[in-house]
């Protein structure tokens, strides 16, 4: 080992802290200890809201209903097969309502209507067999008879997963003691359903997903020294960056598994390239010292993979040109993560490397034979430079074609259709009113509420919605009215406004609750409702013709319609989300573009690496089109990741062809030299990230499966196209004369 003043090591600082263990020891110690020390602060969350873009007329009309009326979204429904009045469900209840955080509870044997006791007499009974009670029926009471239910309230200070994980386990552990056939449904059991898919996701497939990156390592490096070398570094530097994401407030949330996993692709990439370049140096030459291999490496390969790293920040930072405070987060903290591993790399693997030395010769070995068989490709592929073309016109045709058949059809629990919170939410779709919250709020500023003109019109509009096949309970108003009008032995609506007020004080008197729901303020009538999964194009279908609907009664009394609830929500997030991602997306082109234009100075090589880098997202667009994947928030994020995949390897691929033609070769010469030096751990690292990748198509949580098999797909796609296809674009274009000075043409 080459030491003190004679080392190549450029730097004292650098020289002083490559040559010495210690150093980098500790830096990894500091890791290990603030990734022990942030693990207690892990907390996870799956929040719609935080999801929904902010400053739009959409969030203030959420947040307005939410002050007037309270959240929508803490009602838990526990169904049971069979008779509506088993007693099975009177027991649930009791022992559900002594649960802490439950605010109130609700079912057949608890539900009180108003009766007409005697004449001139008006009080509350209990719920019997054989009641048309439209505020219970197709909540509690199925309307065919198949089904009863418990319906559970949960305090608003608790609707959050630390508070809803414990409520929705002990109602779970309850109907188990309780036998019958139970299902839970409700807002906060999907949303417990959707961070226990991502808890095991981020348990079981992220040590998966190394344990492949580890078998691959092993058979690209064949040196199990440096491999564990690479695989402890990586491991740091995911901890590190998970440290950073609680540190930073952040909860885990479910895009943080493709967080960790681009950090995980863009570290392995970079430590590969590191170690291939650095065993590549005593191929030339047996007898160079380690430090001199170790200073060669990092003066040509650190600053690529300090650019490569930058360029897949800079694409994930465009997110934050998004209004979606979540994925704004998700564009900040991968980028940080990047840049972290990047830091974490340059920080251990060095040390490392200088004191493990060059090599086994097996490793050796396999690199010459792999740098032969890549040289023989690149031989071929100069000598039929039109192969670049034709693929490009071959890849756009197909992703043109295909993309013209992709759609846009997300479902709100499509993700977790094997899960059997989605088995219960089917069950009750069928038997009760559906389960997902859509709510309808007319504002009246100057308006009557209880005049009779504008409660015949609301109530025709509940009959249109109930007509729905996507709509399961509808409770408005009118319903109310109507069923203390005929507890007071009376048909149909209260003719008078004096009547109707009377009526609602009857229903003030029995459970102020049930009016407080549907009015507030004097100004606003809310038509509760549950719609079934139907996906997106149906739900956005149903709004659109209910607005149709409503425009004649909107008309007459002046009044404004306003959508809100869990179901329209999830709705607006999904066409955010599509249509921001592609925003995003050609705003990171363009940065990358220009950043090419700074480290290569010439717009011809910007514009040639731009091609191969499309491609991917070509054959992307193609196959969801040809296999008939729609577009939804996990396929839109894709893209993103696939760009600063396919950049990457582009950067590392010019910036060696780059290097030799400036060392006098000419432009066949030069991808001949690269394919065989670079193309080598081009193709080790692709198929080591997509097997990484490949590993999430075995999670539960349906996108983070397809986001996984979509990108493993996207990786090996750019593998080939700056294999088959940059090569020979620049055969063809660069026409640009070879110095005609000649350097070391060392690799």
């Amino acid at each position: 080992m080459t030491t003190g003043s004679t080392s190549p090591i450029p730097g004292r600082w650098a020289r002083a802290y490559v040559e010495r263990l210690w150093p980098a020891v500790a830096v990894a110690l500091a890791i290990v200890a603030l990734a022990l020390l942030s693990l207690p602060g892990v907390r996870f969350e799956f929040s719609l809201e935080d999801l929904f873009p902010r400053d739009t007329p959409q969030a203030a009309a959420h947040q307005g209903a939410m002050a007037r009326y309270g959240r929508d979204d803490g009602g838990i429904i526990v169904a049971l097969e069979g008779d509506p009045f088993d007693p099975r469900l009177a027991e649930l209840e009791r022992r559900v309502a002594e649960i802490p955080g439950v605010r109130a509870t609700a079912s057949a044997f608890s539900w009180q209507v108003l009766d007409a006791q005697e004449p001139g007499l008006v009080g509350s009974r209990g719920l019997r067999t054989g009641d048309d009670d439209v505020l219970s029926r197709d909540l509690l009471v199925a309307s065919d008879g198949q089904a009863g239910a418990v319906l559970v309230q949960i305090d608003e200070a608790l609707n959050h997963h630390a508070g809803r994980e414990p409520i929705v386990s002990s109602i779970e552990a309850i109907t188990a003691s309780i036998p019958g056939g139970w299902h839970l449904g409700g807002v906060p059991v999907i949303r417990v359903a959707y961070v226990r898919a991502m808890q095991r996701d981020l348990m079981r497939l992220l040590p998966l997903a190394m344990l492949v990156s580890l078998i691959f390592l092993v058979d690209a490096l064949r040196d199990w020294r440096h491999v564990l070398a690479c695989a402890g570094v990586l491991v740091l530097g995911t901890a590190l960056t998970g440290s950073a994401l609680v540190i930073s407030g952040s909860p885990f949330t479910i895009f943080t598994p493709a967080l960790l996993a681009v950090v995980l692709v863009v570290g392995t990439s970079d430590l590969v390239h590191l170690v291939h370049r650095f065993a590549d140096r005593f191929e030339v030459d047996d007898a160079t010292s380690t430090a001199a291999a170790l200073a060669d490496t990092l003066r040509e390969v650190g600053p690529v993979c300090l650019a490569t790293s930058a360029t897949t920040a800079v694409g994930f930072l465009s997110l934050l040109s998004t209004t979606i405070p979540q994925i704004r987060r998700f564009g900040a903290m991968t980028a940080a993560g990047v840049m972290l591993v990047f830091l974490c790399s340059m920080l251990l693997l060095p040390p490392l490397l200088l004191r493990l030395g060059p090599p086994q010769r097996r490793a050796t070995q396999r690199a010459q034979r792999d740098r032969a068989r890549m040289a023989r490709v690149g031989r071929a592929l100069v000598k039929q430079p039109a192969l670049g073309p034709i693929l490009v016109l071959a890849t756009l045709a197909f992703g043109i074609s295909g993309g013209l058949m992709v759609r846009s059809d997300p479902h709100i629990l499509g993700d977790v259709r094997s899960t059997a919170m989605a088995a219960s939410n089917d069950f009750l779709e069928a038997h009760l009113g559906a389960v997902l919250p859509l709510d309808i709020h007319l504002e009246l500023p100057d308006g009557d509420l209880l005049d009779p003109d504008l409660l015949a019109a609301v109530a025709e509009l509940e009959s249109w919605l109930r007509a729905e096949a996507q709509v399961g309970q509808v409770v408005g108003l009118p319903d109310l009215v109507r069923q203390g009008w005929e507890a007071l032995g009376e048909d149909g609506l209260p003719p008078t406004r004096q009547a109707a007020a009377q009526v609602l004080l009857l229903n003030d008197m029995m459970d102020p609750s049930l009016t407080a729901g549907l009015t507030a303020d004097g100004t606003s009538l809310r038509l509760r409702t549950r719609v079934r999964d139907h996906g997106h194009r149906a739900t956005m279908d149903l709004v659109r013709r209910l607005e149709l609907q409503a425009g004649p009664l909107l008309a007459q009394h002046e009044a404004t319609l306003h959508i809100t609830g869990v179901a329209w929500l999830a709705q607006e997030i999904n066409r955010t989300l599509t249509r921001q991602f592609a925003g995003s997306f050609v705003l990171a082109l363009a940065v990358v573009g220009a950043l090419g234009l700074l480290v290569y100075r010439r717009w011809g090589l910007v514009l040639i690496a731009l091609i191969p880098n499309a491609l991917p997202l070509l054959a992307l667009l193609g196959l969801m089109g040809w296999t008939g994947l729609g577009l939804q928030p996990s396929t839109a994020m894709v893209f993103s990741v696939a760009l600063g995949i396919a950049v990457d390897d582009t950067i590392h691929f010019l910036a060696a062809y780059g290097r030799l033609r400036r060392c006098g070769l000419s432009a066949e010469q030069a991808v001949v030299e690269t394919i065989a030096t670079v193309g080598r751990t081009l193709v080790d690292t692709s198929l080591l990230l997509a097997g990484g990748f490949a590993v999430f198509a075995v999670s539960q949580y349906g996108a983070m499966a397809l986001f996984g098999q979509l990108t493993a797909f996207c990786v090996l796609v750019a593998a080939a196209a700056d294999l088959l296809v940059l090569g020979p674009l620049l055969v063809l274009f660069d026409k640009k004369a070879p110095n005609r000075k000649k350097r070391s043409l060392q690799p």
